[in-house]
């Protein structure tokens, strides 16, 4: 089954080769694994997209919109073949004024709503000037592709090759898209492929074709390359930052790490806390938000790992070291995966104070819809975050101004692409 649905997406590829045309207008197949209780159903489609995406745009924007190519993915329970509510995604480009938009989407049928949600990823996510098609990969079909992406967007060569970037989604009560990978074959399958496996973690380089299957979590046929840089379409400048060599992934990796040599900088995660003392015992001065970067100032040993003495921003205490990672630790890129800190926003003009407690000394005064890292959740009901200098990004300032505000005094920020998600 597995080869006749692949052998189905070459055809469709070399067709758009050969004839410089588009996909035919609807094509469906079925990914069906025998040890598994759901069905994928496919369809990839060119101008006339599933009623169902249509209406959803349709309701948002007043108007028919022009589809330009997508594709859709859905689950079928196996023993009567029904939809599964809530397990449905797209990939898809429309055509807004003269410019060709990539948007993802999800079916929701979770806390009271059960409907279609759009992130606008953006025309960014696009090669300029270049015809493509958008597929989608099997994701049961063990070799280099389903360390890939389920969703691909591909763009024919002039020598008859064609390059290709992957998009996945991570499945929370919101969902994040991100670039997973990039892959370039000539004519006759040879190449590389350059598969970001989880958000942030780092680059994996696969030599195509790869020789035999390759067994799902382990690192055969791979060279990996930590990096600590973001892949979600809201935090890139464009498509282009993904790297399109190897040389180009090392390089990303290598100066991902530049800005933490000769400096103490290390990351809390897992919601640690933060104490006067080196001691479970001693006073809680809050949570600390997992991926925080903290100054590291000193250490004392502990009963199963040593405690550090930190600070962040303005202040200063102890956390346990099972919560610290360090630039340079293969795992420093791994709480990334909750990545990035949260953000938040003044709702109206605000004062930021050097300590939680009305009366405290301002640090400065906030205007309305300033924005703001969280970096740790304090007692009765205050926050402690960091105002960067200047724009906020997705990497916490600790350069910027620390303090504290009531939590009632912001609204939170959704991360990742749903800042700018559309939902009816």
């Amino acid at each position: 089954m597995n080869i006749q649905k692949n052998a189905l997406i070459l055809m469709i590829l070399l067709s758009f080769l050969a004839h410089g045309a588009a996909l035919a207008k609807t094509e469906t197949w079925d990914i069906d694994d025998p040890a598994i209780s759901i069905v994928w159903r496919v369809t990839v489609f060119e101008e006339d997209m599933p009623d169902e995406l249509r209406r959803f745009f349709k309701t948002y924007s007043h108007t028919d919109v022009q589809c330009y190519r997508g594709a859709m993915v859905f689950g079928l329970d196996r023993k009567g073949m029904t939809r599964i509510p809530g397990d449905d995604f797209a990939l898809l480009a429309l055509v807004e004024g003269e410019q060709r938009i990539l948007y993802g989407m999800k079916h929701y049928a979770n806390h009271g709503y059960d409907g279609w949600g759009a992130t606008r990823l953006g025309s960014e996510m696009l090669l300029p000037g270049r015809e493509f098609t958008i597929t989608y990969n099997d994701p049961y079909f063990y070799d280099h592709r389903s360390l890939l992406s389920r969703f691909a967007v591909a763009y024919p060569r002039d020598d008859g090759g064609m390059e290709s970037y992957g998009f996945n989604a991570i499945r929370r009560d919101y969902t994040d898209w991100y670039v997973q990978g990039y892959e370039s074959v000539d004519a006759q399958g040879n190449g590389f492929a350059i598969i970001n496996d989880q958000p942030d973690y780092g680059f994996r380089i696969v030599e195509l074709p790869a020789e035999g299957p390759l067994t799902p979590g382990t690192r055969d046929n791979l060279y990996i390359y930590h990096a600590y840089v973001p892949l979600w379409p809201v935090h890139m400048n464009g498509i282009t930052d993904f790297p399109t060599s190897v040389e180009d992934a090392i390089r990303v990796a290598d100066a991902s790490w530049m800005r933490f040599e000769g400096t103490d900088l290390a990351m809390a995660y897992g919601g640690v806390n933060l104490r006067t003392k080196a001691s479970t015992s001693s006073r809680n001065l809050g949570r600390v938000k997992s991926g925080a970067l903290v100054h590291v100032l000193g250490q004392e040993k502990g009963e199963d790992a040593p405690w550090y003495h930190v600070r962040l921003g303005r202040e200063e205490g102890w956390i346990s070291g099972r919560y610290v990672m360090f630039p340079g630790d293969e795992v420093f890129c791994l709480p990334m995966w909750d990545m990035p800190l949260p953000k938040a926003r003044a709702t109206e003009a605000r004062t930021l104070r050097i300590k939680p407690d009305a009366r405290a000394e301002s640090v400065m005064e906030l205007p309305k819809d300033a924005q703001m890292h969280v970096m740790m959740e304090a007692e009765d009901g205050w926050l402690y975050v960091m105002v960067p200098r200047g724009a906020i990004s997705w990497e916490m300032d600790v350069d910027g101004a620390a303090g504290y505000i009531p939590a009632d005094d912001v609204a939170m920020v959704v991360q990742g692409p749903s800042l700018s998600a559309v939902q009816p």
